[in-house]
C-alpha cells in the first residue's frame, strides 16, 4: 500500500526561512540576477548545485524578470525534504536497490541526496525530471557534477498528469512545486495524477513545500 507525507514549513520567521528571506525593491529594473551556490553533505560526500538567489519583487520575482524560471533556485523546504531523506527514510537506509523520481526537480539537489544515499546499492537507478527544458538541462549538470558518488542518474522533461515511460518508482519526491494560488487545484491534481501513475507498491510519496496561500 503507498504512503505519502507531506511535510510544510508554517512559520515564515523560522531560521530557514530567514536564510532565504525574499528582498522586496521598487526600483523601475528588476533585481539583477546573482549566482548561487547551494551545497549538502551526505555519506562524507559535499554535493553542489549553482543556480541563481530568487529576490522578490512587484513584477513577481527577479527570476522571470531575467528569463529564468523558478527551478533554476534553491527553495528552503528542498532542505527540509533532504534533512528527512537522511535521517528517517528508511526505503534510501535498508540496503536494497531503489528507484526514485524527484517530480519538478529544480536544480536537483534532493534527488542528488538519495542517489547518493544509494551510490553502493547496485541496481538502484535515479530519475530527476522537470517541465522546462532549461532547468532539465540544468539538473543534468548537476548530475554530472556528483557523478562517481552516486546510484545512475537521469534527467527528463515530464510535465505532470501527462503520460509517460519513466516506469514504477519506490521513492516519489517533490520539493517547492505548489506555490502558485491562481493555479493551486490545477497544479494540485496534476502533481497526483503523476505521483499515481509512478509509484510503485509499497512506495512512499514525499513532498515538501512552505505554505504561500496553497495547500495539498
Amino acid at each position: 500500500m503507498a504512503a505519502a507525507c507531506a511535510a510544510v514549513l508554517d512559520e515564515p520567521e523560522s531560521l530557514l526561512a530567514q536564510k532565504t528571506a525574499a528582498v522586496i525593491v521598487d526600483d523601475d529594473e528588476p533585481e539583477p540576477l546573482r549566482p548561487q551556490k547551494t551545497c549538502y553533505e551526505v555519506n562524507g560526500v559535499t554535493l553542489s548545485v549553482d543556480g541563481y538567489a530568487y529576490r522578490q519583487d512587484p513584477r513577481g520575482g527577479n527570476l522571470s524578470a531575467h528569463g529564468k524560471a523558478t527551478g533554476e533556485a534553491f527553495w528552503p523546504a528542498s532542505r527540509l525534504l533532504m534533512d528527512y531523506l537522511v535521517r528517517d527514510c528508511e526505503l534510501l537506509k535498508d540496503g536494497r536497490p531503489r528507484r526514485v523520481v524527484e517530480l519538478g526537480c529544480g536544480l536537483g539537489l534532493a534527488g542528488l541526496v538519495a542517489a547518493t544515499m544509494l551510490g553502493k546499492t547496485k541496481g538502484s537507478e535515479i530519475v530527476l525530471t522537470d517541465g522546462d527544458a532549461g532547468v532539465v538541462a540544468r539538473a543534468r549538470a548537476s548530475a554530472n557534477n556528483a557523478r562517481g558518488h552516486t546510484a545512475p542518474v537521469s534527467c527528463v522533461e515530464h510535465r505532470w498528469g501527462e503520460p509517460h515511460d519513466l516506469g514504477r518508482f519506490d521513492v516519489v519526491l517533490a520539493a517547492e512545486v505548489l506555490y502558485d494560488p491562481n493555479v493551486a487545484e490545477e497544479s494540485s491534481n496534476a502533481l497526483a495524477k503523476s505521483c499515481d501513475s509512478l509509484l510503485a507498491d509499497g512506495g512512499v510519496v514525499l513532498v515538501a513545500f512552505e505554505r504561500r496561500g496553497v495547500d495539498l
